[in-house]
């Protein structure tokens, strides 16, 4: 498998805006063998948008 996969990544939100989330998708990519990434959000989430961008991703499809 050449794709990793990550559905559902969160902070409590009394934790949220510290790095939380971003740090542990980063662990997850820095330790997974894969070729490429996949995040998935759902579209009214800005902020995860926001995160996603901030790590090097990039949108390539909405759904409703």
């Amino acid at each position: 498998m050449d794709t990793g996969s990550a559905e559902f990544v969160a902070a409590a939100p009394e934790d949220r805006g510290q790095g939380i989330a971003a740090a542990l998708i980063s662990h997850i990519m820095e330790d997974m063998p894969y070729q490429s990434d996949v995040l998935e959000a759902a579209d009214a989430d800005e902020t995860a948008v926001r995160l996603y961008r901030r790590l090097g991703f990039a949108e390539f499809m909405r759904t409703k």
